[in-house]
């Protein structure tokens, strides 16, 4: 009997972490196929001496909600240890950061942390010795950029295995990328393409740099797990003051009356923020609600309110809704505003 109970919660913890990897597949692949699409408009919008700068911008945003996924990844590999544990093989907390980054770097690769160069202990190679070196961008991040330059008919003409979805890595690694994508472009011409060397050591920056964006999210998410596995329900994000924001209070606070939107940047930043934090990608929803219920009208913009912004031009209400998050962020307000807030203006 026994036996056949032991036998019962690990089929139960291997489906569950089945169901587990999964979820955050689909959750992955939807924010990577969204910001593709978003990165992918704007840079082909934006001129060609803002293209690097539109790009760079949009990594940010690519960082913050992988960041979001990594948070949930945590909590929900944590609750999976703790309900069965049996199964957790070493600590805790090990484990859960082991499955954690056993998902995110199929997708993303590992983080390019530098080795010491034989020999000479304590020092360390530059980024360029490492890139070129043969510490080469993720096939995915690859992909993401090549999107975001406007290059899908090379993709799927030149890079995907005849009859196949996969990618051929000679034709990866033999793209020559826009000549915007370098960093330094003082004495560059943007227009043209860059060499296939020096393509894959601008999009090794920019894979470094992602993950350089992700270490932080990790590390408070451990700790977080840290706290979950002793017991202790606590936020420890600094922007977050007084009660966590679980889901519970989230949802309570995104119509409470003292939840005042004028502190945080107003109704229309309120929106554009909470809409994206929890997920949601309807826009023409979201702007007919700006219209309808939130009363926004504009002056100024070129457009009398955020409909006709939207029906008109489409990328520039994006832009403009993506400038009103960064807003936030710079202003300390993004972590304080609900997730759920625009749902009062949208049905």
């Amino acid at each position: 009997m026994v036996q056949h109970d032991m036998k019962a919660s690990e089929k139960t913890f291997k489906e569950g972490l089945a169901a587990l990897e999964s979820l955050l597949d689909d959750e992955f692949s939807k924010i990577f196929n969204e910001t593709n699409q978003e990165v992918r408009e704007a840079v082909e919008a934006a001129p060609i001496t803002e293209k690097h700068r539109v790009l760079q911008e949009h990594v940010e945003n690519w960082a913050d909600r992988l960041a979001a996924l990594i948070k949930r990844a945590f909590e929900r590999y944590t609750a999976l240890a703790l309900a069965i544990s049996r199964f957790v093989e070493g600590e805790p907390i090990e484990w859960v950061e082991g499955q954690v980054r056993q998902f995110l770097e199929p997708r993303l690769g590992q983080p390019m942390i530098p080795n010491p160069e034989p020999g000479t202990p304590g020092t360390y190679p530059s980024f360029a010795v490492r890139v070129i070196g043969g510490q080469k961008a993720h096939k995915g991040i690859i992909l993401w950029i090549a999107e975001a330059c406007g290059e899908l008919r090379e993709i799927f003409s030149n890079w995907l295995i005849k009859g196949t979805l996969e990618l051929d890595d000679e034709a990866v690694d033999s793209w020559e990328a826009p000549a915007w994508l370098a960093l330094d472009q003082d004495d560059q011409l943007l227009e043209g393409r860059l060499d296939a060397k020096t393509t894959a050591f601008e999009v090794g920056l920019i894979h470094f740099e992602l993950w350089t964006k992700l270490k932080d999210p990790i590390k408070r998410a451990r700790l977080r797990a840290t706290l979950a596995t002793l017991g202790v329900a606590v936020s420890i994000d600094p922007a977050v003051e007084g009660e966590p924001l679980t889901e519970q209070t989230i949802k309570a606070e995104a119509t409470k009356k003292d939840f005042d939107p004028r502190k945080y940047g107003g109704k229309e930043l309120c929106i554009a923020v909470s809409y994206h934090k929890d997920g949601f990608r309807n826009l023409r929803r979201v702007a007919l609600g700006m219209r309808n219920k939130a009363n926004i009208r504009y002056s100024g913009h070129g457009y009398p309110d955020p409909l006709s912004w939207y029906q008109n031009n489409p990328i520039g209400f994006t832009q403009h809704l993506w400038k009103l998050r960064q807003k936030a962020k710079d202003n300390n307000w993004y972590d304080s505003i609900p997730s759920n807030y625009y749902r009062i203006y949208v049905g």
